[in-house]
């Protein structure tokens, strides 16, 4: 009779240690889950944040917007217009560059003994027009604006379709810029530069994989989960009762 009992509790006391061990495991494979969900959370975040819009460079009061023979005035109205490089047109990198324009607005000597710099600049985003990698032209004597044309060769800047000259003159208290009309650069081999968080290959850059969460348990443990500690202290009541 002893012993038929003392069975029956040992069952018992088994079952209620493996629940309470199973209940144990069950909330540490919760706790993993939203400790892992809550450090792949930073992550997202930081992604988002690295996208910023640039507004476009201004003209002091003139228009922005590059590819379209962009007007404005010095403080003596006197302004220009870059006519070359056509819209549309097509050069390789190396190939002749000749950037022409004209004199508007009001006549100043002292706007057309000024000198005058240029640079390609990109326009895919007429929001951000941006100077392109190399984008700095170089020529033989500096240009001034009466000169009303200047020669350079297309340096080595990557393949686009919207680059743009940027004409630019430093006024008595400003900078003032023109821009040409749209053209396309092939043959290029820089690479252009990655932004908002891609990698120079092109493709976006990944968050770091998650560190998988490991549990461990001091003694010796059970393949169902019950550690001996539990199974001795479930044996001694038993065996107390059969003897």
């Amino acid at each position: 009779m002893k012993v038929s009992f003392a069975i029956t509790l040992l069952s018992l006391a088994y079952s209620v240690a493996a629940q309470s061990s199973s209940s144990r495991s069950s909330a540490a494979t919760s706790s993993s889950s939203s400790s892992t969900s809550a450090s792949a959370s930073p992550s997202s975040v930081s992604a988002a944040a690295t996208t910023t819009t640039t507004a476009p460079p201004t003209a002091n009061g003139g228009s922005s917007a590059a590819g379209a023979g962009t007007v404005s005035t010095t403080s003596s109205g006197a302004s220009l217009s870059i006519i070359q490089p056509l819209t549309a047109s097509i050069f390789q990198v190396g190939q002749q560059l000749q950037i022409t324009w004209s004199l508007t607005g009001a006549s100043d000597v002292n706007f057309n003994k000024a000198n005058i710099t240029f640079e390609i600049n990109d326009g895919t985003n007429p929001n951000n027009v941006v100077t392109a990698p190399n984008g700095a032209l170089t020529f033989a004597k500096q240009p001034i604006v009466g000169d009303l044309l200047a020669v350079t060769t297309v340096p080595n800047i990557p393949d686009g379709k919207a680059y743009t000259v940027k004409a630019t003159f430093k006024d008595t208290t400003k900078f003032i810029f023109w821009y040409s009309p749209s053209f396309q650069i092939k043959g290029g081999s820089a690479v252009a530069p990655s932004s908002g968080g891609a990698n120079p290959s092109g493709g976006v850059a990944s968050s770091p994989a998650a560190k998988p969460v490991t549990t461990t348990t001091s003694g010796a443990t059970r393949s169902n989960g019950i550690s001996s500690t539990q199974l001795w202290l479930a044996l001694i009541p038993a065996l107390l009762l059969a003897f």
